[in-house]
């Protein structure tokens, strides 16, 4: 099965906090994130995990988003825990700082925001790691981005998924009109 780690604030959010009151009247904090990557949340499904060391807010927008959520205590680090679920399975991963660099750097496929860490940037690149750097910031639509990526390079077939969550095809070509080749099943 293909499997997508992300980190959650500064890839899939902002990182910045917004607070609201609840049903109960008591104020509640949130963070900002992207109606863009809604769609390829829901076609991934539980293909997509959330991992971080920041378990409460988190794991609630996990929670509203409907998505797989690991929360990675204290002293265990991100690749640990992804090693414990998948095993050597190739997986990837889009991180933004330098807690994220040894899960990029392992992954099959790495992608980090425009605005990623530029020590993180500098450290993969010293490193060898072969990732790719997205035109989208953190909190800006990340993973749509991501997919089109993984579509373009033959990874995944946007048209299966699509059928496959929705029941209707899209032609062969993708939102930035760049045309793709061989099987649209």
């Amino acid at each position: 099965m293909f499997l997508i780690y992300t980190d959650v604030d500064g890839v899939l959010t902002t990182g910045q906090k917004s607070w609201y009151k609840n049903n109960d009247g008591k104020l509640q904090n949130t963070k900002t994130y992207s109606d863009r990557d809604t769609v390829p949340i829901l076609l991934l499904g539980d293909q997509l995990i959330w991992i971080s060391h920041d378990k409460k807010v988190n794991e609630d927008l996990a929670v509203y988003r409907k998505v797989k959520f690991e929360w990675v205590p204290e002293g265990e680090s991100k690749l640990e825990r992804i090693r414990g679920l998948t095993g050597e399975q190739p997986y990837t991963y889009i991180g933004d700082s330098l807690q994220d660099m040894e899960c990029l750097c392992a992954a099959e496929h790495a992608y980090v925001p425009a605005n990623a860490s530029p020590i993180l940037e500098y450290a993969l690149d010293h490193r060898g790691a072969v990732h790719r750097k997205l035109k989208t910031k953190g909190g800006e639509g990340v993973l749509e981005e991501v997919l089109l990526d993984l579509h373009r390079r033959r990874v995944i077939n946007l048209n299966t998924m699509i059928v496959n969550k929705y029941g209707f095809r899209i032609d062969n070509r993708v939102a930035d009109d760049d045309e793709v080749q061989g099987d649209t099943s």
